[in-house]
């Protein structure tokens, strides 16, 4: 599926949302309620798995409301916005943060339940970097066209290979001979043979295309820094970040899907040593894994903060002994070592960060909205001692997840 700033906010005005320009929303929002009560001023940045609800259920009653988004203002990852609620202009809202009242103009709010923290102010140089050579309606055509082109060689071309190339192995190939084929093979060879070429294709197409996008993201890998929302760098940046989140879903904690990612950039230390699941908006050649880390099912990162005038991409680092729990959002930065952050809590270097690489640290366990840091059993000897998974249970494991 194409996906563009321009595209989104054009298929929001067709369902009845009123939206301005300049409009940066991300394709997992979630919607509830009727669009036609959501208003998004100019310049606004909408985050992947934010929700923006313009009904909710309260009880036995079903409460209906507008949601209004004043210019500037910028709603993060799995935040989420009530009914009857105004965000004020150029105002924040941080990772996993609900908000059931209005915000005012210029503030950041953070935590569950939510509490002012402080202001915001967009730093001007960051705006005078990324100025525009170009009009947005011409860079936004150029970002259709080139998703068309990468979508036909990534993802056409390889299907149809893969198709004709198992064509010819089929016995009812040529046309001549079908209706002689079908006429003298039994009913149960014919299932068997056309099953096996379904599976076999289907499969060996799957890992085509996740190798070729793989190949794709690593020969078009960027550096940390800012980049503008609307320049091609920026797309091609968001593209890749899609790829990636596509591949993880097909291939998930399944032993292929780890050396996949290492194909596409990710610094394992030692691959496979790691149990790594679907983290979304993932950028792999600035992520790196030491062993014994685990990536929870649907877990977030925020290493390519998306803004509607720029993108700020950052590097993140898990080092040995890591954990990251379901819905939690790693933001970026090197995070300590030891360290399990909780299901649905945020956390980023600024709060959490690794002191020391000469040696492993004390365990830590962070939890809740705003996170708070636990003391935490030491399993390093209980590790020691307990022995590697045998061959057949890899093998096993292999045919179970990977085939």
């Amino acid at each position: 599926m194409l996906r563009g700033a321009p595209l989104m906010a054009w298929v929001l005005r067709r369902l009845g949302a009123t939206v301005g320009e300049n409009v940066h929303c991300a394709h997992a929002v979630e919607f509830s309620g009727p669009l036609d009560l959501l208003s998004i001023e100019d310049d606004v940045a909408i985050q992947t798995g934010a929700y923006l609800s313009m009904s909710r259920w309260v009880g036995e009653e079903l409460h209906i409301g507008p949601v209004h988004l004043e210019s500037g203002c910028k709603i993060g990852m799995r935040a989420g916005i009530a009914n009857d609620v105004t965000v004020g202009r150029g105002s924040w809202i941080t990772p996993l943060t609900p908000i059931l009242d209005d915000v005012g103009a210029e503030e950041m709010w953070e935590g569950a339940p939510a509490r002012f923290v402080g202001g915001c102010t967009e730093l001007k140089r960051t705006a005078n970097h990324c100025r525009y050579a170009l009009p947005f309606w011409f860079l936004g055509t150029l970002n259709t066209l080139m998703q068309v082109f990468l979508e036909f060689w990534l993802l056409v071309a390889p299907t149809a290979s893969v198709t004709w190339f198992a064509s010819t192995f089929l016995p009812a190939g040529d046309t001549a001979g079908a209706n002689e084929y079908f006429q003298i093979t039994p009913l149960q060879e014919i299932v068997w043979q056309m099953g096996l070429y379904a599976f076999v294709t289907t499969w060996v197409t799957i890992f085509l295309i996740s190798v070729v996008g793989c190949l794709f993201v690593r020969f078009t890998r960027a550096s940390p820094g800012l980049y503008p929302s609307h320049g091609l760098n920026g797309a091609l940046l968001l593209y890749r970040v899609k790829k990636m989140d596509q591949i993880q879903r097909l291939w998930t904690w399944s032993i292929i899907g780890q050396y996949l990612r290492a194909l596409a950039g990710v610094r394992f230390s030692r691959v496979g040593a790691s149990e790594c699941d679907v983290m979304l908006n993932l950028v792999p050649e600035l992520a790196s894994a030491d062993p014994q880390v685990f990536w929870s099912h649907g877990c977030f990162t925020n290493m390519l903060d998306q803004g509607a005038e720029h993108l700020k991409l950052r590097q993140l680092d898990m080092p040995a002994n890591s954990f990251f729990s379901n819905n939690c959002v790693a933001e970026y930065g090197h995070f300590p070592t030891n360290f399990l952050l909780g299901v649905s809590t945020p956390a980023n270097d600024i709060q959490f960060r690794r002191q020391m690489r000469s040696r492993l640290g004390e365990s830590i366990t962070v939890a809740g909205n705003p996170p708070v840091k636990f003391g935490s059993a030491d399993f390093e000897a209980e590790n020691e001692g307990r022995a590697l998974p045998s061959l057949p249970l890899f093998l096993a494991r292999v045919s179970l997840n990977d085939v």
